[in-house]
């Protein structure tokens, strides 16, 4: 949820099944950390997944029966399949809750959305707070720069028959 919605830990623990607006396809945090309340949208990866929770959380109300799945023991100290790869080569980096709110942040902007609207989804008062979370991968780094060279590159110019050709079918 919080690699969808950019949520902190609190504001998912708070949520309640009346906070979900499923016609809007939004979340309503009431009581935020800044104090305020704020609207949401949910991704269809998301809208999905709750649905199918609120469906298990329902079934298991109404007495049926419920799958148990046995759990082996971890024998290697919890690192098998660990969420952040590499996290073994990076001594000094530690998983934090709050690094799924930064990867939603910077996979947004890299996708092409815009600062002030991850700012209010955030829930950033200050949009230097949220310039901090959307950090910008090497790749994504890359490919501006070969937008760029996009910018000055002469037009191509069209060859003559071309553009007679182009005349001609308009003017008919």
């Amino acid at each position: 949820m919080a690699l969808h919605t950019g949520m902190r830990k609190g504001e998912i623990l708070k949520l309640r099944w009346e906070n979900v607006n499923w016609q809007r396809k939004t979340l309503l945090l009431l009581d935020a950390k800044n104090g305020e309340s704020r609207r949401l949208p949910i991704d269809s990866v998301l809208l999905r997944e709750l649905s199918e929770h609120r469906g298990r959380v329902q079934k298991r109300r109404m007495g049926l029966p419920q799958l148990r799945q046995r759990r082996k023991r971890r024998t290697d100290g919890g690192r098998e399949g660990q969420f952040w790869p590499g996290a073994e080569r990076r001594r000094n980096h530690e998983f934090r809750f709050r690094d799924l709110r930064h990867t939603l942040a910077s996979h947004y902007m890299m996708k092409g959305g815009q600062l002030y609207a991850l700012s209010n989804i955030l829930g950033h008062k200050d949009l230097k707070m949220t310039q901090r979370y959307a950090k910008l991968s090497p790749e994504y780094m890359d490919s501006q720069r070969d937008r760029m060279d996009t910018i000055w590159a002469p037009a191509p110019i069209p060859a003559p028959e071309t553009t007679n050709q182009t005349l001609s079918k308009y003017l008919q």
